[in-house]
C-alpha cells in the first residue's frame, strides 16, 4: 500500500514519463509545464490507468510513447496496483503540486545531466 506521498512521486514521475514522449514541435517550451498540469487534470478523470495513460499522451500531442516512457508507466502502474482510484483523486486535487515536483525533478535531473 502506497502512501499518499508515495503515489504524489508516482504522479510526478508519470508527468516525466509522459513529457519525455512529447515534443517541442508541438507544444512550445513556454507551454510546457502548463499544457503538463491540464493533461493531468484531464486524464484523472478516466475510469483506468490505461485510459489515464491515452488520455495524457492525447493532452499532450503524443501519437506513440517512447520505449523509456512505456517503461516508466508501465512500473508506475504495477505500483500503483489496486490504488488507482486514490492515484486519480490525488492528482486532480493537486495537480498544480505535482508538475511543480516534476519540474523540480527535471531541473535537479539536468543538473545533474541525467535526462528525466
Amino acid at each position: 500500500m502506497n502512501s499518499e506521498i508515495e503515489l504524489r512521486d508516482l504522479a510526478a514521475r508519470f508527468v516525466l514519463a509522459s513529457l519525455r514522449s512529447a515534443s517541442t514541435d508541438k507544444i512550445r517550451p513556454i507551454d510546457w509545464w502548463p499544457r503538463a498540469r491540464t493533461a493531468l487534470e484531464t486524464a484523472a478523470g478516466t475510469q483506468s490507468f490505461s485510459m489515464m495513460v491515452t488520455k495524457m499522451a492525447k493532452k499532450l500531442q503524443v501519437e506513440t510513447l517512447i520505449m523509456s516512457s512505456n517503461k516508466e508507466i508501465f512500473s508506475i502502474g504495477e505500483a500503483l496496483g489496486t490504488q488507482f482510484a486514490e492515484f486519480r483523486k490525488l492528482c486532480m486535487r493537486e495537480s498544480i503540486y505535482i508538475v511543480a515536483m516534476a519540474q523540480m525533478m527535471s531541473d535537479q535531473a539536468r543538473d545533474q545531466e541525467q535526462p528525466f
